[in-house]
């Protein structure tokens, strides 16, 4: 399959299979995901020539910790 030259930034997602459907279609160049270690290692075990980029944003100290 042909990889696509767009990149795209990814959220944490109530769905990850969705979102991994729509990855592997799409199957970008490069994923940014944000605060999300293991959707981050899902997409790069199935695309192995994306550049995937994990990012944390740290806490503001206003979240509600259960």
């Amino acid at each position: 399959m042909t990889q696509s030259r767009i990149s795209i930034n990814v959220h944490p997602v109530p769905d990850k299979g969705k979102l991994m459907t729509f990855v592997r279609a799409l199957n970008p160049r490069g994923v940014v995901v944000l605060n999300a270690t293991d959707t981050a290692r899902d997409i790069k075990d199935a695309l192995p020539d994306c550049e995937v980029i994990f990012r944390f944003k740290g806490g503001t100290g206003e979240e509600k910790v259960a």
